[in-house]
């Protein structure tokens, strides 16, 4: 009896041995203890060491107006242009109810000679310092050129400003269509070459204001209207 209990406990003992052994291999551990998972590949470590810094090669300045790359071309000076200088002299166009019918310019030289007498004022614009004026006044000039029919006289400068002046005033036939200021020429640049200016020695201050629009300077148009 005894022997057979002996071998009861031993058969049991095995049995058990051998569920521990299934029991741990489901389990995923083996007898030597877990399983170890397969090994990874090593990581390289990063480094702390900046990466070399590649210097780079310094670019030219490229020069204002010129092709990259390329050098400057020397530039050559560029010749100053001078505003053409304004005529010495011009000549007075005159035009409509003409004494002939025709039109004709005059030159202050020719207007000298022309026989008709010469008179002389001392005047002056506000903005100008008073001056001796020589020249034909509007009574003979209408009377030398003019139609009979002639009414008023429209006076026109080279800078588009002009005046109509009727031929029935008598303070506008006193006016002078001067071409000579203080004994010599007017040159264009000088507000000449004709002028129309009148006296006003006798014409109070105030009213001189009213005087003034009928100064013209640089006179290039004489036309007769009815």
């Amino acid at each position: 009896m005894q022997a057979r209990a002996r071998t009861a406990d031993r058969t049991r003992s095995i049995f058990l041995s051998i569920a521990f052994v299934f029991l741990i291999q489901g389990s995923g551990e083996g007898l030597n203890g877990p399983a170890l998972a397969a090994p990874k590949a090593p990581v390289a470590p990063e480094s702390n060491i900046a990466s070399p810094i590649v210097p780079r090669e310094p670019v030219a300045a490229t020069p204002a107006f010129a092709a990259p790359n390329s050098p400057r071309a020397p530039q050559e000076a560029t010749p100053v242009r001078t505003a053409s200088l304004p005529a010495r002299e011009h000549k007075l166009s005159i035009v409509g109810l003409t004494r002939d019918g025709k039109s004709l310019q005059l030159s202050s030289a020719q207007l000298a000679s022309s026989g008709l007498a010469l008179n002389s004022m001392v005047t002056n614009h506000k903005d100008e310092s008073p001056a001796k004026f020589e020249g034909v006044t509007l009574d003979d000039f209408t009377r030398a050129y003019a139609n009979p029919k002639a009414r008023r006289l429209r006076v026109a400068a080279n800078n588009a400003y002009e005046v109509t002046l009727s031929l029935d005033d008598p303070e506008n036939l006193r006016a002078l269509l001067a071409f000579r200021r203080d004994g010599a020429s007017i040159p264009t640049a000088e507000r000449g070459t004709f002028r129309i200016v009148m006296d006003l020695s006798k014409i109070a201050v105030l009213e001189r204001e009213l005087r003034y629009p009928r100064f013209v300077w640089s006179v290039t148009t004489a036309e007769f209207l009815p």
